[in-house]
């Protein structure tokens, strides 16, 4: 494709809905193009091309196809407006994740890598060897799972993962959930300190290497 208008004049408006179009905004496949924030704000007037062009091809006074060479490309009046800045990188890489299953422009670590190469122990070297002992580990938030204790106080079990795509479980205990409770979130970007449980909640000690 093109453009965008391109995109507009080649595809069947009615399987290209406002979902598939927010969903190719979001992972990034207009790109080339646009930037994904200006294309969500201007998503309304874009779909009103379509559907505009759709019905003028209902009505035969327009044919996509190119069938009939007597018929004129249509002109698109379609304005992308610049985005006014609500979503960010974060918020792209968040998109692919959601839709792609992996992050696709950059990984969101890549800007803390100096810290958490400084401050913090790969994931990977976190195992059985290492039981009893502290250790600081970094990465994202990948899941988490909140649970209340017999004495009605809030718990999680979080799962972080590094730049390498290694993961392991942190325990958050009341305590910790209570004095770090903004923390707690899927994608957040956090550095914790710990002490490393060799053996997993359903006793399965953990890999020696």
């Amino acid at each position: 494709f093109k453009d965008i208008g391109n995109f507009i004049t080649r595809v069947n408006a009615r399987l290209v809905n406002r979902k598939v179009w927010e969903s190719l905004i979001k992972a990034g496949a207009y790109d080339e193009f646009s930037e994904r924030g200006a294309l969500l704000e201007s998503l309304d007037p874009i779909l009103a091309v379509g559907a505009k062009l759709a019905k003028e091809m209902k009505t035969g006074q327009t044919d996509l196809f190119g069938n009939d060479d007597s018929v004129a490309a249509p002109a698109l009046n379609l304005q992308i407006t610049e985005g006014s800045g609500q979503f960010n990188d974060h918020d792209f890489l968040l998109w692919e994740r959601e839709l792609l299953g992996l992050y696709l422009s950059k990984h969101p670590l890549e800007a803390f890598q100096s810290i958490l190469d400084e401050k913090s122990v790969p994931l990977r070297d976190i195992t059985a060897i290492n039981d009893g002992k502290v250790a600081t580990v970094g990465g994202t938030i990948s899941e988490i799972r909140t649970i209340m204790t017999k004495n009605g106080q809030p718990m999680a079990f979080v799962k972080l993962e590094d730049f390498a795509g290694d993961e392991r479980e942190i325990v958050v205990f009341p305590n910790a959930f209570k004095d770090y409770e903004g923390a707690w979130i899927r994608d957040k970007i956090v550095l914790v300190t710990g002490k490393v449980n060799g053996i997993d909640r359903d006793g399965t000690q953990m890999p020696e290497a």
